[in-house]
C-alpha cells in the first residue's frame, strides 16, 4: 500500500527539524562508539557528549575514504553489530578514487527497511506489478544491483537480474535476452545502455521497438543531455538517474521532472568549500560531508565524499517533492581550467558535447596547451562533417585553445561487443595535468 502524500510531507518536515536531526545524530554517534575505528578516533578527538548540531560539526572529526579503506584497516573495525546474532550483508565500493575500496556492512533488517523507505518516494508510483524489468547493474561487490532488485521485488514486477557484461552474461547474450523479454523498464549503467543500442543496430534492430517505457540509469555519472539522448534512442517515456554511494546510500534521488533530490529524511549534510576551510551555502560549488542517520551495522560520521556538488532549495521543483536539489558535478581533483580562468567539470563538458545528436558509445576529449581535440563515435558517416561543425560551435568560448573535432566509426574508442573491462577508462585527458581524469564504469 502506498503512503499518502500528506504523511510523506509530514515525514519530510519532521526530518528537516533540528530536534529530529540532533536526536538521530546523537544515536548515530552512540552506535559509532561500538566500532573499534570510531572508539579510537573519537577518544583521540576528546569527544564526550554531543549537545547540539553545532557541537557535532565542531567536535566530530571528518572521516576520509583513505582511512577506512580495505588497504588501511580491518573491515571488522567498522562493524557496530555482532554478526553472530543477526544477518549481516557485506559489500564494498569500486575503488575508483585512488584505488581505495571501502568495506560496507548492512544488516538484513536495515537493508529491507531502507528499501521500504525508498519505495515511499513518489518516483516509484511509476513502477507496478505489470512491468517487466531487466536490470543490467553490477550484481556483485557493490550493492547497486541488489538494491535495484529488492525494489522491483517489493513492487512484485517480473524481474530479470542480468548484471553487467561478464563472461557469464556477455554482451550478445544480454542483447538476445533483452529482445526476447521486451522489458518495459530497463535498469542500466549509461555506457551499457549505449553499447546495447549499438549491438541491436548491428543486428538490424531498432532499440525503440523493444518497448522500453522507462529507463533507470545509475552506477556512473551521466549528464542531463546524455540522459536525454538515451531516452531518444530507446523512445522511453521517462528516464530516471540515481546517484548512489555505497558508503552512505543514495544521496541523489530522481524525480519525474528530471531533477535529483537529496534525501534529508535519511542523511545529514554539511556543505564545505573545496579546500575544506569553510562552510558554503546553497547555490555554490561544494564538497558534501554526509552523515547517514539510519545506518546500524556500519555507522559513518561526517564522511568527506570528495564529490563536488551544487545543492539548492527544492521547494519549487514542479515534481512536488520538498527535498533539496542535488546536482553532482564530479570528483574533487577532476576540475578543468577553461577560458577566462573559469573552472569546468567533466560532466559539464559532457553536457555540452551531447547537445549534438550523437549516435555512438564513447567519446574522448584531450586538452593540451594549444588545442582541445574531441573524438566522438557516430554511426552514420555521411553526417560526420555537419556533426563535427556543430560540436565545434557548441564548444566555442569554453576554452582558450583551438577546438578540433573528429568523428570516428562506432567501436573505435570503445569495444561495445566485449565484456566490461576491469580498469578505469579515461574519457577526458588533460595533458596540462600530471594525471588523466579516470572514469570507472559501473562504479
Amino acid at each position: 500500500m502506498r503512503i499518502p502524500d500528506r504523511i510523506i510531507n509530514y515525514t519530510l518536515w519532521k526530518a528537516s527539524s533540528d530536534y529530529f536531526t540532533l536526536k538521530r545524530l546523537r544515536k548515530t554517534v552512540k552506535l559509532a562508539y561500538r566500532t573499534d575505528f570510531y572508539r579510537r578516533k573519537l577518544a583521540e578527538a576528546g569527544v564526550k557528549k554531543i549537545r547540539s548540531i553545532d557541537d557535532f560539526i565542531t567536535n566530530i572529526p571528518l572521516t576520509q575514504r583513505e582511512e577506512i579503506s580495505l588497504a588501511s584497516i580491518s573491515p571488522y573495525d567498522l562493524l557496530a553489530v555482532d554478526p553472530t546474532k543477526e544477518m549481516v550483508l557485506f559489500g564494498q565500493t569500486s575503488g575508483a578514487t585512488g584505488g581505495h575500496s571501502v568495506p560496507v556492512f548492512m544488516t538484513k533488517k536495515e537493508f529491507k527497511k531502507a528499501i521500504k523507505m525508498a519505495m515511499r518516494l513518489p518516483v516509484f508510483k511509476h513502477v507496478s506489478s505489470r512491468d517487466r524489468v531487466c536490470l543490467l547493474f553490477p550484481m556483485v561487490r557493490t550493492f547497486a544491483g541488489q538494491t535495484a532488485a529488492a525494489m522491483v521485488e517489493h513492487v512484485g514486477a517480473l524481474l530479470a537480474s542480468m548484471g553487467t557484461r561478464t563472461n557469464i552474461n556477455p554482451p550478445k547474450q544480454v542483447g538476445k535476452t533483452i529482445l526476447a523479454l521486451k522489458p518495459t523498464i530497463l535498469g542500466v549503467v549509461a555506457t551499457d545502455a549505449f553499447a546495447l543500442a549499438q549491438l541491436l543496430k548491428d543486428w538490424g534492430q531498432n532499440p525503440k521497438d523493444i518497448g522500453v517505457q522507462k529507463l533507470v540509469i545509475g552506477a556512473e555519472a551521466c549528464s542531463r543531455n546524455r540522459m536525454k539522448r538515451l531516452q531518444e534512442i530507446y523512445g522511453a517515456e521517462m528516464i530516471f538517474n540515481f546517484a548512489g554511494q555505497n558508503e552512505v546510500g543514495l544521496p541523489g534521488i530522481p524525480c519525474i521532472k528530471g531533477n535529483m533530490h537529496f534525501p534529508s529524511i535519511a542523511m545529514f549534510v554539511e556543505l564545505w568549500s573545496m579546500d575544506g576551510n569553510h562552510r558554503v551555502s546553497y547555490g555554490e560549488r561544494a564538497v558534501p560531508v554526509i552523515t547517514p542517520l539510519f545506518k546500524k551495522a556500519m555507522p559513518i560520521l561526517r564522511y568527506w565524499t570528495n564529490d563536488i556538488v551544487i545543492m539548492e532549495d527544492g521547494n519549487n521543483c514542479p515534481c512536488g517533492l520538498r527535498l533539496p536539489l542535488y546536482r553532482i558535478l564530479g570528483r574533487k581533483g577532476a576540475e578543468i581550467h577553461a577560458a577566462n580562468d573559469s573552472i569546468v567539470m567533466p560532466i559539464e563538458l559532457e553536457d555540452i558535447l551531447f547537445k549534438a545528436t550523437i549516435d555512438g558509445v564513447w567519446y574522448q576529449i584531450e586538452i593540451d596547451d594549444e588545442t582541445v581535440t574531441i573524438r566522438v563515435e557516430h554511426r552514420e558517416k555521411k553526417e560526420w562533417k555537419e556533426l563535427e561543425k556543430e560540436i565545434v560551435e557548441n564548444f566555442t568560448g569554453i576554452f582558450n585553445q583551438k577546438v578540433q573535432v573528429e568523428c570516428v566509426p562506432v567501436g573505435t574508442l570503445y569495444d561495445y561487443t566485449a565484456i566490461r573491462p576491469g580498469k578505469p577508462i579515461s574519457r577526458i585527458v588533460d595533458h596540462r595535468k600530471t594525471e588523466s581524469i579516470p572514469v570507472l564504469e559501473g562504479a
